[in-house]
């Protein structure tokens, strides 16, 4: 008794209750059978190679990934990019990696030293 009518409130308010009864019942069992089957499911897809086990979500993302083809993927774009504002010249490291071949024997701090008396150039 659902609707908490009284024995002479007549025969229709009696079938409507029955019809409420009956369809909370129903979804009842409904959602119980979706719940086994989602754990169902589950289970299943526990069992599968981990390649299948990625394919998890809503169907229509699945149905996305098999029928429809994706766009081609356009060439990347390579940008110019900007040069550092610290960066030394290109003649200058062209110098540099010359007296370095001529005076292989000097460490970093004696080709700092020379490059500054030969080409002019006082690295910091």
């Amino acid at each position: 008794m659902l609707l908490g009518y009284r024995h002479s409130m007549g025969l229709l308010l009696r079938a409507i209750d029955r019809l409420l009864c009956a369809a909370i019942a129903t979804t009842i069992r409904v959602v119980k059978l979706l719940i086994d089957l989602i754990l169902w499911l589950d289970k299943l897809r526990g069992l599968l190679p981990r390649r299948f086990r990625r394919w998890t979500g809503s169907l229509r993302r699945l149905a996305r990934r098999i029928f429809v083809q994706p766009p081609p993927v356009p060439p990347p774009v390579f940008r110019r990019q900007r040069r550092p504002w610290n960066r030394t010249p290109d003649h200058i490291e062209e110098e540099l990696a010359r007296l370095h071949v001529e005076h292989p024997f000097l460490g970093s701090g004696g080709l700092r030293r020379l490059a500054g008396r030969v080409i002019a150039f006082n690295a910091r």
